[in-house]
């Protein structure tokens, strides 16, 4: 290999190394916001669906946070939610 492709070769690898410690920057940083990032997701899945009957019949519209939607609505089946 001779000089040009030695430095090439370091300049390409040295980017690729930046780059991905940049992203597993980034990775990390999402990840340790996931909770509230599921939390959002959920409130805006709520909002969508409160006129719904399933809506409707858990109180949909009065759930503020994930721990009232914990409470309010319990782990179901999809053959229950289904037939409601």
């Amino acid at each position: 290999m001779n000089f040009i492709e030695k430095i090439t070769n370091f300049i390409v690898m040295r980017a690729a190394a930046l780059y991905g410690g940049m992203q597993i920057e980034k990775y990390y940083s999402k990840a340790e916001n996931a909770d509230k990032v599921s939390e959002k997701l959920l409130m805006k899945l709520l909002k969508k669906s409160r006129d719904t009957e399933f809506g409707k019949k858990y109180n949909f519209a009065d759930i503020k946070n994930a721990e009232d939607y914990q409470k309010k609505c319990r782990f179901r089946s999809m053959k229950i939610i289904r037939n409601i």
